[in-house]
């Protein structure tokens, strides 16, 4: 059960699913989705390491790995994060105001690592284009979801975003990301051509629903 029509790597699903059952205090039950630096303890990536989706074959030393690239991230190193394939994903995911997702939620993501290279994975977009509102009268925007985030990635509760926010080569390419987005897909009528065209495709089915 691999990826890409690889034998290799790993595909961890975190998870920080909350604690509602009847003993429990409301909080996560898992420890660290969000994917900060811990240290080195397997214990606090619990969300990680108890939410693999791949066999049984993922040993210490992988763990070792993905805990080092943790590292690496919170100082700002690239080297084995697939930083554009994030940058691109951050960039149409707060277009759409899909904040049901790793920085405004820290879920529905995997991790796949594939010989010590880790790249993000969203899934479940099902709530794109809505807006969020953590307080009556007080609506969540990616304007100000990304403002938040403008702080060492090492001290930040999502650092994985932090990383594009903090950097200004990041941050940059990210906004460009934002206007092809936007240019390709929402402007000059694109968005009602394809609202034309996948209505045409699902019509009959809605009406034979």
């Amino acid at each position: 059960a691999r990826i890409y029509n690889s034998i290799d790597g790993n595909i961890y699903k975190p998870n920080n699913e909350f604690d509602e059952s009847e003993d429990g205090n409301g909080e996560s039950k898992y420890v660290n989705a969000e994917l900060q630096f811990l240290g080195y303890s397997f214990k606090n990536y619990s969300a990680i390491f108890e939410n693999i989706t791949t066999d049984d074959t993922t040993d210490d030393e992988d763990k070792e790995r993905l805990i080092k690239i943790i590292e690496e991230i919170s100082t700002a190193n690239t080297t084995h994060f697939n930083i554009n394939s994030y940058i691109n994903y951050l960039a149409v995911a707060n277009s759409i105001s899909l904040l049901d997702t790793y920085s405004f939620s820290g879920k529905n993501y995997y991790l796949y690592e594939e010989r010590n290279y880790l790249t993000f994975m969203p899934y479940d977009l099902n709530m794109s284009y809505v807006n969020f509102v953590d307080e009556p009268g007080n609506s969540i925007t990616f304007d100000i979801l990304m403002d938040n985030f403008n702080e060492d990635p090492k001290y930040c509760v999502r650092p994985l975003t932090c990383l594009i926010r903090s950097n200004e080569k990041y941050y940059q390419k990210y906004k460009k990301q934002i206007k092809k987005f936007l240019e390709k897909n929402i402007s000059n009528n694109n968005i009602y051509n394809k609202i034309d065209k996948y209505g045409e495709l699902i019509s009959d089915y809605l009406t034979n629903d």
